[in-house]
C-alpha cells in the first residue's frame, strides 16, 4: 500500500473515531475497536458485512483524553465484556490482578438493580478502593424547582412590620430544608417588601440571606415568582448557604 493510500485509509478510519493502533493497549481491545470502526463505515456507506464479521459485536471504543493544562494526553479503551459490565483501560494504569498494560482500573456494572462504578485506585490491592452507586443520579431523584405559594404573596399592603409571611417551605432528602419569607421594611424611607431565604439542617439554621426588595404594588407578586421559580431546591439551598 502506498504512503498516500495509507494516509487516506487512516483518514477514513479517523472519521469513525478510531484512534489507531497502540502497542500498549491489549490486542483484543484494539481489534474490537477496529471492527467497530469498520461497522460504522459499512453502515454509513450501506455496505453489508459478511456473516463471520457481522457476528462480532463492536464492543470496544478507543479514546484519547486531553489535558489542556499540561498539554498532554492519555489513550484508552472502553470494552463491554459479554454485556456484563464496561471495563475502562488507560495507558500506564492497571489493577492488581492483571498483567501490565492489560488491567482495567475502572469497571461499571449493574448489580442488584443498581449501577455501580468500581474504581481500583491502588494497584497493590485486589478489592476496589471505591464502590460508587449511581442511585442518587437517577433522573427521578432530581428535585423540582421551588414552588412559591402564590396565594401567600398577594395583598402586599397587608403585611405588617412584625409579620414574617412564609411563602415557601421545602424539605430535602438529606435533612436539609429551606424557607422563603416576606416582611415589610423601611428602605430609603420607602415601604418595601423584603424576601428572605432561610436554610436549615436537621432544624438547625444554616444560613439566612436577603434575596430582594420589592415595592408594595400589584406587580410585585409576579416579580417575586420570577426571582424564585428559576431555582431548583439545590440551587436555592446553595444560594442561601453560600451567600
Amino acid at each position: 500500500m502506498s504512503t498516500s493510500s495509507k494516509s487516506a485509509y487512516s483518514a477514513v478510519l479517523a472519521h469513525t473515531g478510531y484512534a489507531g493502533m497502540d502497542s500498549s493497549t491489549p490486542i483484543e481491545g484494539q481489534i474490537k475497536a477496529l471492527i467497530a470502526s469498520l461497522h460504522v463505515l459499512a453502515k454509513e456507506y450501506d455496505i453489508s458485512m459478511d456473516t463471520e464479521t457481522a457476528d462480532i459485536e463492536p464492543a470496544a471504543l478507543s479514546f484519547t483524553l486531553l489535558d489542556e493544562a499540561e498539554d498532554d494526553s492519555i489513550n484508552g479503551t472502553a470494552d463491554a465484556k459479554s454485556d456484563l459490565g464496561l471495563s475502562v483501560f488507560l495507558k500506564g494504569y492497571g489493577d492488581c490482578c492483571s498483567q501490565d498494560h492489560c488491567g482495567t482500573p475502572i469497571y461499571i456494572e449493574k448489580y442488584d438493580g443498581e449501577v455501580f462504578v468500581r474504581i481500583y485506585g491502588d494497584i497493590n490491592a485486589e478489592e476496589p478502593t471505591h464502590n460508587i452507586s449511581l442511585a442518587g443520579a437517577r433522573l427521578e431523584k432530581r428535585l423540582s424547582p421551588i414552588e412559591v405559594m402564590k396565594e401567600k404573596i398577594t395583598n402586599f399592603h397587608q403585611l405588617t412590620f412584625t409579620e414574617n409571611r412564609t411563602i415557601c417551605e421545602q424539605n430535602g432528602s438529606d435533612g436539609t430544608s429551606i424557607g422563603l419569607k416576606l416582611s415589610r421594611v423601611l428602605k430609603n424611607n420607602t415601604h418595601m417588601i423584603r424576601l428572605t431565604g432561610y436554610a436549615y439542617k436537621d432544624k438547625a439554621l444554616l444560613g439566612a440571606v436577603t434575596l430582594g426588595h420589592y415595592p408594595c404594588s400589584d406587580e410585585s407578586p409576579a416579580m417575586v415568582i420570577g426571582a424564585t421559580e428559576c431555582y431548583s431546591y439545590c440551587g436555592m439551598l446553595e444560594l442561601i448557604t453560600k451567600a
